[in-house]
């Protein structure tokens, strides 16, 4: 938990704008956003309870392709940053920021390479160890707060939706899983425009480890209702790939996240396709995690 002055210094204020004939810049934007940040919002964007899952009847018999050991295809769980929603690199340039506001130097390209673990994980990975813990909750929110900045921009990957639809349509449960806090992933579903196509969603606030602990996973499972061999995972991290070996769920990778499909493969995914609008393209034989795609 952040310190009191830690808390002072976050303290809501309020900010007069006044109104000109010159559009604000990104750098108004960013700084409007952290002064705007209080504690209620700091909850909303990090601390809120468990995602929205949506329930629906369950899938019927027709299912889109079988797992290497033949059981039926019943569920395919999708990662939704970089997989789905185009957003690995808006996430860097925040987190970028958040670390150099609080005095932390990192490259850009170590932190694109975590984007996937949750923050927890991520601070562990990126920052000293014997850092001053007590300002990883203000890292987070200031985060929060930056990235804030581009969720009207926020747009999906090419196919994304209609990968979601096709899927749904075929008779296999959609479940999203993320590491998204539970606001977040509201946006990313606004986004997503595909709400009719999504049976349930996870995300960070539904687990106590974050990726590449196989939680999120396991959680997807549940609200999926199905086994592991009934089910495959879509993900664009290296993270993605280790949390569902250690759930025993085949993964799909996908390129859109910036992840080469050699680090993908070394990671435990078991096929790789470019972007979502491929795996479309080669529907349904693309949800069966068989040799690599070209």
């Amino acid at each position: 938990p952040a310190t009191p002055a830690a808390t002072t210094a976050l303290a809501t204020q309020e900010v007069q704008v006044t109104v000109t004939e010159q559009e604000p810049t990104v750098a108004d934007q960013i700084a409007a956003a952290l002064d705007r940040l209080s504690g209620d919002a700091a909850r909303e964007l990090g601390l809120a309870g468990p995602g929205d899952g949506q329930e629906t009847a369950p899938a019927d018999d027709q299912a889109a392709g079988n797992d290497p050991g033949g059981a039926e295809l019943k569920a395919v769980l999708f990662d939704v940053d970089g997989t789905l929603v185009d957003t690995n690199y808006l996430h860097a340039v925040a987190w970028w920021e958040a670390f150099a506001r609080a005095g932390h130097d990192v490259p850009m390209a170590s932190i694109h390479r975590a984007i996937g673990m949750g923050s927890d994980r991520l601070l562990d990975a990126l920052l000293p160890a014997g850092r001053d813990r007590a300002a990883d909750e203000i890292i987070k929110i200031a985060h929060s707060a930056l990235y804030q900045v581009y969720w009207p921009q926020l747009r999906p990957l090419p196919g994304a939706a209609d990968l979601l639809r096709a899927c749904h349509d075929a008779g296999l449960r959609v479940v999203l899983a993320s590491s998204a806090d539970p606001r977040e992933l509201e946006v990313l579903r606004e986004a997503l425009d595909a709400e009719e196509a999504i049976d349930a969603a996870t995300s960070a606030g539904d687990v106590d480890s974050s990726k590449p602990a196989p939680d999120l996973v396991q959680v997807a499972l549940e609200q999926a209702g199905m086994s592991p061999a009934q089910s495959v995972f879509v993900g664009d991290s290296v993270w993605d790939a280790r949390a569902c070996q250690q759930a025993g769920v085949p993964c799909i990778g996908v390129l859109s996240g910036g992840t080469s499909r050699e680090e993908l493969l070394d990671a435990g995914a078991a096929t790789v396709y470019g972007d979502p609008a491929e795996l479309l393209a080669a529907f349904p034989g693309s949800l069966k995690a068989g040799p690599s795609a070209a």
